[in-house]
């Protein structure tokens, strides 16, 4: 078992993909120039020199990102399909422009109770969260057995809100009053003494500010 009581996992978002602002969920757009600029900006602020552990979502606007950081410091990846974004479905790709021309009314909807208004073919937000918080308490027992002390999550907005729903408690409204640009980072610590791992929030940092 890990020695240490607490555990630091860094949470940064992918930065700009390719293809504009759209609805992209699981359409694997790899990072523009600007995007891994906007990522190796934002790394180089973060106090990351006790991290031994790095994790992505399989999409390549993360993936790369989190494969090249690990090779160059020497550290185990892993990259893993349960850290994806949600699925939208026949929304995949899509403007918010195109969505409302096509499905009128179906995005206000969502956006009102994405619980019961799923889009056409896409994953339930349910069955989303249900990963994610899965996925979550795997890294934390996982990196707890194999003694990791600070873990670097390279993931999507949605996985991050829905981390910081499991993480502390509060409702997916609540986690809008978050503004998770690209390339954002949020620090955690989970706190593994008590018989239920316990979290507190300890950095919040967009790139413009």
């Amino acid at each position: 078992m890990n020695s240490n009581t607490h555990l630091t996992i860094d949470l940064l978002r992918h930065g700009e993909p390719l293809g504009g602002k759209k609805y992209r969920g699981q359409t694997n757009d790899p990072l523009t120039e600007r995007g891994w600029i906007q990522m190796q900006a934002m790394q180089s602020q973060m106090d990351l020199s006790t991290v031994d552990f790095v994790v992505s979502s399989t999409l390549s606007r993360c993936a790369e990102f989190a494969q090249s950081y690990a090779t160059n410091h020497n550290l185990p990846c892993l990259i893993e399909n349960d850290w994806k974004e949600v699925g939208f479905g026949d929304w995949e790709g899509l403007t918010a422009d195109e969505i409302n021309q096509q499905y009128p009314g179906l995005l206000k909807a969502y956006y009102d109770n994405p619980y019961q208004n799923t889009p056409p073919n896409a994953e339930p937000i349910a069955d989303f969260e249900q990963r994610i918080f899965t996925a979550w308490d795997a890294l934390i027992h996982q990196s707890i057995e194999t003694q990791k002390n600070h873990v670097l999550l390279v993931g999507h907005s949605g996985v991050m809100r829905t981390i910081l729903v499991k993480a502390l408690g509060i409702s997916r409204d609540a986690t809008y009053h978050l503004n998770l640009p690209y390339a954002t980072w949020v620090r955690l610590k989970v706190f593994t003494s008590t018989s239920q791992p316990f979290v507190q929030l300890m950095h919040y940092q967009t790139p413009e500010g």
